[in-house]
């Protein structure tokens, strides 16, 4: 099993301060009840990793770094979607090397995508190919795709793990945003 290390918010006498306090980017609390964030923590279940830091960006990607040297578990899932789904082939270029978008045929893609649709979406690229999510067309990023696949509530997950950085803008383009 994967190690975990969730992001924990604390206010200044310990308790915890819910998802529902939002704060501003300052960190001052929107939420009339929250006396403000304190620090962020996580911890890690392999028992020997743990931050605890006035900074959420800090402690998040401490945790990243932390979560990322672990050994990864062994996948389970479909076969054919766990060699589709592997981004960390030694085969892969670095990202400085990222293969140029290529032109897909159209294929029409219904607003529920299944894993029918996607495999065929996908079955013609290079399997070393890395893949991306774009996220946000008013503020373009690409973000890593979690090697999970998680089947539950009728439906299969695939978790995102964490922003690789501004989204490329040829991709940009291609998908017509911003």
């Amino acid at each position: 099993m994967a190690h975990r290390a969730p992001l924990t918010n604390h206010h200044a006498d310990g308790t915890d301060c819910p998802a529902e306090h939002k704060h501003t980017t300052s960190d001052k609390p929107l939420h009339p009840d929250c006396p403000g964030r304190a620090y962020t923590q996580a911890i890690c279940s392999c028992g020997d990793w743990q931050m605890k830091n006035p900074g959420k960006s800090y402690v998040n990607e401490s945790r990243r770094r932390h979560l990322a040297s672990q050994p990864k578990p062994t996948p389970t899932g479909p076969k054919v979607l766990r060699n589709l789904l592997r981004l960390e082939s030694a085969d892969a270029p670095p990202p400085h090397m990222l293969h140029p978008p290529i032109s897909l045929p159209e294929v029409s893609v219904p607003h529920h995508l299944t894993v029918g649709h996607l495999l065929r979406q996908l079955q013609n690229l290079d399997p070393n190919l890395p893949i991306r999510l774009a996220v946000n067309p008013d503020w373009p990023f690409a973000h890593y795709l979690g090697t999970d696949v998680v089947v539950g509530d009728g439906a299969a997950f695939i978790a995102e793990d964490g922003q690789e950085g501004y989204l490329p803008a040829t991709v940009r383009d291609a998908l017509a945003w911003a």
